[in-house]
């Protein structure tokens, strides 16, 4: 009897809890099936929460937005219909408007020749479609502004707009999507000397989001980055042994110049990162790493050292020399991150990384997406383990929990702090404004719950909300957790 008090107090309690933490708002019908969510944000205490489901009768799809302010109060939307599944490319919010990029395929099946039966194979179309919601009005308004048979643009999201970007032909198109009703397009051709450079940057280059903490970022040697409506790209060659860069300003149509950086005698290894208008270079070769730093515009040298010969006193010696020894391996790359600090410094992080284990996603959703992927396959492997080993003699959970644990490596990033004239600061506060969110330990502990599908998050400046949904309730609730 008094097990069954215990495990109905728990019960109550858990039930009391579930009500504080979660809010429930929506229950799909009979003929709607949940398919995906998505989460983003929108300020720093603001998120999106988007539910895409599938309507059974009529074949169609459609998108439920939820809107959690400050104060945590909620924001619904009616659902505004797509033809196919739609996928979420971009979000971004422009004077209280949210505005979503979508991508729809439409798969037309072909005729056999001389029948009247169609074939396995079809014809498959791109449809692109902008939508707005005003989140004062709480209207909708949806365009088609493309349909192609293959989307070859690639997006950057900003704050304020999402950036679709394609080089064709020798001509860069660039849209910059404002909202539905405003779109603004440039068309620009590189110099004809230009032209190979072009090519590389504008259809390689992997973006990075600097709206949020950058611990390790990109490992491509061609990278892009957005400030004050410019785009800023950056290509390393160190068989050139240079760095070429170039920027493109959406209020002036001109045909880019592409400036080359020289490096360091000899160099084996490069990255570079940009803050603003500066151009961050971290490089190595056998003697010692040096850093750089230029204007990426004028090319202008605002600073150069080297860490071991000049600056060895501001770092641990042993890291600094084991970080020397790693980057000597042609498996690692470099790798520098800028971030400012509480005190409004720079603070400049020096690592390495493997591209077989290290991956940099600016994308949140794809990386939700990969990261719920990669879950479910290692808890399939695990389990199909367990069931094959032995019932009898030791634990076999004991004993294969071994198999599945990887050592921590031992941290040998080093850090610098710079101050507004980028002059060196030793023992300086290295605390950064933005925080430094372990975003996969959040993921996988709100999929720890066995009797949650399509979980999604949107990070806050001191908080996480993600939505999810459970089949057994039929409810697709959003929680709200402190860090």
């Amino acid at each position: 009897m008094k097990s069954i008090y215990l495990f109905l107090v728990s019960i109550f309690l858990f039930s009391t809890l579930y009500a504080q933490t979660d809010t429930l708002v929506f229950t799909p019908s009979k003929t709607q099936k949940i398919k995906s969510t998505f989460s983003g944000t929108l300020h720093q205490k603001t998120s999106a929460h988007f539910v895409i489901l599938e309507d059974k009768t009529s074949d169609n799809f459609a998108i439920k937005l939820f809107v959690v302010e400050k104060e945590d109060t909620i924001t619904e939307f009616d659902l505004v219909f797509y033809e196919k599944n739609p996928t979420i490319l971009s979000h971004h919010v422009n004077n209280n408007t949210i505005t979503i990029l979508t991508r729809q395929t439409h798969v037309k099946k072909n005729k056999r020749a001389g029948t009247k039966s169609f074939s396995n194979k079809g014809t498959s179309t791109i449809q692109l479609t902008i939508t707005d919601f005003n989140i004062e009005t709480k209207e909708i308004t949806k365009r088609n502004i493309a349909r192609k048979k293959k989307n070859e643009d690639r997006y950057i999201q900003t704050p304020e707009s999402t950036i679709c970007l394609q080089y064709k032909d020798d001509h860069l198109f660039l849209n910059k999507i404002t909202n539905s009703q405003i779109i603004d397009s440039l068309k620009i051709k590189p110099k004809k000397e230009d032209l190979k450079i072009a090519k590389e940057i504008f259809t390689n280059y992997q973006f990075v989001d600097t709206k949020e903490y950058v611990e390790k970022g990109s490992l491509s040697s061609t990278k892009a980055y957005f400030y004050d409506d410019t785009l800023f790209f950056t290509h390393s060659n160190t068989k050139k042994n240079q760095i070429v860069t170039t920027v493109l300003n959406f209020d002036k149509n001109e045909t880019p110049v592409f400036r080359t950086t020289p490096l360091p005698k000899n160099i084996t290894s490069v990255a570079t990162y940009v803050v603003n208008k500066d151009l961050f270079i971290f490089c190595r070769n056998m003697t010692d790493m040096y850093l750089n730093i230029d204007n990426i515009i004028t090319g202008e040298s605002k600073y150069k050292t080297a860490l071991r010969e000049k600056l060895a006193s501001h770092f641990d010696t042993e890291i600094l020399n084991k970080l020397h020894k790693k980057l000597s391996r042609k498996t690692n790359y470099p790798i520098i991150t800028v971030n400012e600090s509480i005190d409004h410094n720079l603070v400049l992080r020096f690592d390495y990384a493997n591209p077989q284990t290290y991956s940099y996603h600016h994308n949140l959703w794809f990386h939700q997406q990969m990261m719920w992927n990669q879950q479910m396959m290692m808890q399939q492997i695990h389990q199909n383990t367990l069931n094959n080993l032995p019932r009898f003699g030791p634990n076999p959970i004991e004993d294969i929990a071994g198999l599945f644990f990887k050592p921590k490596k031992k941290d040998l990033s080093l850090k610098l702090v710079l101050d507004s004239n980028y002059a060196p600061l030793k023992d300086a506060n290295t605390e950064t404004i933005k925080v430094d969110i372990d975003k996969n330990e959040y993921l996988n502990n709100a999929k720890k719950t066995y009797d949650i599908k399509y979980v999604s998050m949107a990070f806050l400046n001191d908080s996480y909300r993600y939505i999810q949904y459970a089949p057994s309730s039929n409810s697709v609730t959003i929680k709200k957790e402190e860090y």
